[in-house]
């Protein structure tokens, strides 16, 4: 799994489309402006954007953060390429923004 968090360069992420790159630095970008760029972004609030690339990374997700890409319900849905991405508001200030293909 990919995950972006604040600083993180995806330009080096070569595997990733350069239109999801773009809607991962997009959502990055605002939760630095909200949040700050300094977060942790396994305990301070804001959130982070992931990329799931098999279903090791599904259950990584349930597991760590207790959020079921298969059941879970999402806030919004958009289809950019081949991809899904989509927002979950766990709490008042925290989201995940995931991004799926195929699975």
């Amino acid at each position: 799994m990919i995950v972006a968090y604040p600083g993180l360069n995806l330009i080096q992420a070569a595997e990733i489309d350069d239109e999801i790159k773009q809607s991962i630095i997009d959502f990055t970008l605002l939760l630095n402006s909200c949040y700050g760029l300094e977060r942790d972004i396994r305990t301070d609030l804001g959130g982070f954007a992931c990329v799931i690339e098999n279903e090791d990374d599904i259950l990584i997700l349930k597991e760590k953060y207790y959020l079921d890409v298969t059941k879970d319900i999402f806030e919004t849905e958009e289809y950019i390429g081949d991809y899904i991405a989509r927002l979950y508001i766990l709490s008042s200030d925290y989201a995940i923004k995931v991004y799926m293909k195929g699975i």
